[in-house]
């Protein structure tokens, strides 16, 4: 029983939100006049959907012709890929022109802030600290 009443509501739902989202399209295209009635709303509703499907579907297209030899095909596509390939490599040789660049700015600031003294400092004090090293010393030390 409540599966059932579940999907009566979902499928309310669904058509409500479609029945309101077409009546604000058309609210908004000028399509529905509130001074008509729903009848003369109803035609002019479906003039405007007969019309837009009617340019729809008399777009000029364009269609692959069917008639052209593999071989012109096959030129075609090796011509623009060969074009596809200069164009990469290309812009790959500009990206690392540009990363070379970025590369020795960075390096530039790099080396004016770097202080030697005060980082072999901080590499010593590194170097003579391990890590849990006072711990294991005060747990394991009888003495203390």
């Amino acid at each position: 029983m409540a599966k059932g009443l579940g999907k009566i509501i979902l499928t309310s739902s669904i058509l409500a939100g479609a029945a309101l989202g077409s009546y604000m399209y058309f609210k908004k295209e000028g399509v529905i006049d509130e001074t008509k009635t729903p009848a003369e709303n109803a035609i002019k509703i479906r003039d405007k959907v007969t019309a837009d499907a009617a340019e729809y579907f008399n777009k000029d297209r364009s269609y692959v012709d069917l008639n052209e030899s593999a071989s012109d095909v096959a030129e075609k596509v090796s011509e623009t890929a060969s074009e596809a390939v200069e164009a990469v490599k290309e812009a790959a040789g500009e990206a690392a022109d540009k990363a070379k660049e970025v590369a020795k700015e960075v390096a530039e600031e790099v080396k004016d802030t770097f202080e030697p003294g005060l980082q072999a400092d901080k590499i010593d004090a590194a170097e003579g600290k391990t890590i849990g090293s006072t711990v294991s010393e005060e747990f394991f030390n009888d003495e203390a």
